[in-house]
């Protein structure tokens, strides 16, 4: 169960990283700001993949018992704040219709 846990924490973490990057890319020129524009690039124009597919794991880890423990229960937090943010990536595409027109 507390492996579990751990691992979801490692998996929320990983999506956050997605979701803050999408906001803020790395500027610095260098092989680490090409990967973190793609990163971005893709996670921008598929937040709703990355909610799905974070609410898939988190689904799985559940039936695994994770948010037994504090570290699946921080991993439940981080995954909210990483949709939150996934969600206003979207809601901002949204809105960029308008602008083009």
């Amino acid at each position: 169960m507390e492996l579990s846990a751990w691992l979801y924490l490692v998996v929320a973490l990983w999506g956050a990283w997605f979701s803050y990057n999408a906001h803020r890319p790395m500027k610095r020129v260098s092989q680490l700001a090409t990967l973190s524009f793609a990163a971005g690039w893709l996670t921008t124009e598929l937040a709703l993949h990355h909610i799905l597919w974070q609410a898939i794991a988190t689904v799985v880890f559940a039936t695994f018992g994770a948010f037994e423990a504090w570290p699946g229960r921080l991993g439940l937090g981080i995954t909210v704040l990483s949709w939150l943010a996934l969600l206003a990536s979207q809601r901002q595409a949204a809105q960029t219709r308008a602008v083009c027109e």
